[in-house]
């Protein structure tokens, strides 16, 4: 059936049957058949895999016996487990009998795994192999803010440095930054998100969330709240009130993915189980009745489990909602609504208008394998590669025309961008449709990019040839700043913000 170290792929509806394969020979089966585990999840990843590299699927495991959530890499495999893989599409991924993929071609696939028969899966998105693999490898941009990683896991941010955003080690007032600097404490990270003046990032070795920036709402998770911030009572501001430097969330919990919003910030756990902090004023937090925060906020200045007992393998975030997608990929929303960003018609109300306190079924009826959210806005593609949006007035999904497949999609306010398999950036005028579609962005260019990330008029993303650039989309009229590029008038070019060394 198999290759030394290799599984054969299987298609379609046939993985159905993966649990009931022959069972390759030798080591590569992950050891004899073990005991039944109660829950399998596979750890999805958002990291575009350039062709002819590899990467690990993490695996997180819930045994019937004493019902604790294991996590596990290809170095570290359960003796006593039955472990299968297979892939849905060999010509563009291969998997080998310890979880590690390689990417054959570009485009997606879908990579499956069965531990003692039981089975979950996960999308994989590949990009060409011109991608450099020695220079910055995230970038996410909030409101007046952005921040980067570089190859060692450093971060660097640049734009607006109220309540500490940038991460320097002390809140300058009113105070903008044009080129991207280093944050401080000497930290190493996997993965950064950018809210509203704040910021948060894993570990790269303990896996713990850390945040920094403005935590008025207790969107940084320390346990405090802005009543409690040096920086706001020295200033005498309330939009100083933060953390200059990053701190550990509180909880003792790891993540292997968040989202940071306007004045708050989720995250999963490698089981899936979602977590939020900071403001709950308009259900942003998903934990049905209100929390009550240290000052009398409404929020939780320390993560609090959204309620429903879903296992998510991604989630996103708006500046004042939320959605995740679970394993079968059916979208949950939950937070402000007024708009019908949620996707279905909530009965709660916030002090903003509508709102669902707790997750939801968006688009009920479709399966998506990516989502992107903006303030009155959420978008999806599904496993076909067809996009829809709902909200700005809309509950229910619209199927946005000519839509290219995509291995990454983004929400600004009034655009929508794509990424596609060749690396091209590809936006539409307006978020449904504006009648000209989606327009490749720089069709004479050489920028091919890896990742992209976009709030409010701007964008940036990883270039392939491993470069930051940012550009703005439509009419801007925020600060600067955030886009790096030392000052002036922002461009509706790619121009690179220098990370690190270059």
């Amino acid at each position: 059936m198999a290759s030394p170290g290799r599984l054969v792929a299987l298609t379609g509806a046939a993985i159905l049957t993966l649990a009931a394969c022959e069972q390759p020979s030798g080591p590569e089966t992950g050891g004899d058949s073990g005991p039944v585990p109660e829950k399998v999840w596979l750890g999805a990843t958002d990291r575009l895999i350039p062709v002819g590299s590899q990467e690990s699927m993490g695996l997180a495991i819930r045994l019937n016996d004493d019902g604790v959530t294991r996590n596990y890499l290809a170095s570290n495999w359960p003796d006593d487990a039955e472990v299968l893989w297979a892939v849905s599409d060999e010509d563009i991924i291969e998997v080998d009998a310890l979880g590690r993929i390689e990417a054959i071609g570009a485009g997606k696939a879908m990579v499956f795994v069965s531990v003692g028969g039981v089975i979950d899966s996960a999308m994989v998105h590949t990009v060409p192999p011109t991608a450099r693999l020695d220079g910055p490898t995230q970038v996410d941009i909030g409101l007046g803010l952005a921040c980067a990683l570089d190859q060692s896991g450093a971060a660097y941010c640049w734009g607006s440095d109220l309540g500490g955003a940038m991460g320097r080690g002390k809140a300058r007032a009113w105070t903008d930054a044009m080129m991207a600097a280093p944050v401080v404490g000497g930290h190493r990270f996997r993965e950064i998100r950018v809210g509203r003046q704040h910021a948060c990032a894993i570990g790269a070795a303990d896996h713990r969330a850390y945040c920094w920036g403005h935590g008025n709402n207790g969107q940084i998770g320390n346990g405090r709240d802005g009543s409690e911030f040096p920086y706001g009572l020295e200033y005498g501001d309330p939009l100083l009130m933060g953390i200059a430097e990053p701190l550990p969330v509180l909880g003792n919990l790891t993540f292997r993915a968040l989202a940071t919003g306007g004045e708050h910030t989720c995250g999963l756990t490698e089981a899936g189980e979602a977590f939020c902090w900071g403001s709950h004023q308009l259900g942003q937090l998903g934990t049905g009745d209100f929390v009550q925060g240290k000052a009398g906020a409404t929020g939780s200045a320390s993560p609090v489990p959204v309620a429903g007992g879903h296992r998510f393998e991604s989630i996103v975030s708006g500046p004042h909602h939320v959605c995740g997608l679970d394993e079968k990929g059916r979208a949950f929303c939950w937070g402000w609504n007024q708009a019908g960003q949620l996707g279905a018609v909530s009965s709660s109300s916030c002090i903003g208008g509508a709102c669902s306190k707790v997750p939801i079924r968006a688009a009920d009826g479709l399966r998506f394998d990516l989502l992107a959210a903006a303030i009155t806005r959420t978008c999806g593609s599904t496993v076909d590669g067809t996009l829809y949006c709902w909200g700005e007035g809309r509950s229910l999904p619209v199927e946005v025309p000519d839509a290219p497949p995509a291995s990454k999609i983004v929400a600004g306010q009034m655009f929508t961008c794509i990424l596609d398999f060749e690396g091209q950036v590809r936006c539409n005028n307006g978020g449904f449709d504006s009648g000209s579609g989606f327009q490749v962005r720089w069709p004479d260019s050489a920028h091919r990019f890896l990742s992209v990330s976009a709030l409010s008029q701007a964008v940036c993303g990883i270039t392939l040839d491993a470069t930051v650039r940012c550009w703005h989309e439509g009419y801007y009229h925020g600060p600067a700043g955030v886009f790096g590029i030392g000052g002036g008038i922002p461009s509706n070019q790619p121009e690179e913000v220098i990370v690190g060394g270059g």
